[in-house]
């Protein structure tokens, strides 16, 4: 019975070895990528010739997507550039937390060059929700005005319109590329 124990015990430990050694690479979307060997997968997404890596969860869930009344120069494709402008108009929002913030300081996987989705950006993501386990309301930092920014619903429909930038509810998912 001992032997019998022993040998399953290191065919499994065989198994998971060769699992741990395999790479599994591709370039479909939302396959799962393990940067850095820290145990955390992310997923991928392409988006205008490039990777976007996902966070695996959401990073906060009721920010306030800051700044009211405040002008930020943002755009709907560069979610990186606009978190710089965000965080660099906004600085500490009044002690406030708020959703291009939390993704400027997250340091996740040994990597800290972590940002709010574009519009655009976010649009990729939810192309790829039911992958990316994502179903609820999220900031994007594409500002409209001084007053609104684009968030979008993953639960029924890929655009959900502007909200106010005072409202909380809309969950935040970190990229990188």
């Amino acid at each position: 019975f001992k032997l019998i124990n022993m040998k399953n015990a290191f065919t499994l430990s065989l198994i998971i070895l060769l699992n741990l050694s395999c790479k599994k690479e591709s370039s479909a979307p939302s396959n799962s990528t393990n940067q850095n060997n820290t145990g955390v997968h992310l997923f991928s997404v392409p988006f205008n010739g490039q990777t976007l890596y996902v966070s695996p969860f959401d990073n906060d869930t009721v920010p306030e997507w800051g700044g009211h009344g405040i002008n930020v120069t943002t755009n709907a494709n560069s979610g990186d550039s606009n978190t710089v402008s965000i965080v660099t108009t906004l600085g500490t929002n009044n002690g406030n937390p708020y959703a291009a913030k939390v993704c400027d300081t997250l340091t996740l996987n040994g990597f800290n060059d972590w940002y709010l989705p574009s519009k655009n950006e976010l649009n990729a993501l939810y192309l790829n929700k039911d992958s990316l386990n994502m179903a609820s309301w999220y900031w994007t930092s594409t500002a409209v005005g001084a007053l609104k920014a684009n968030i979008q619903n993953f639960f029924y429909s890929s655009y959900g319109g502007e909200a106010s930038r005072l409202q909380a509810g809309g969950k935040v998912r970190c990229i990188r590329k």
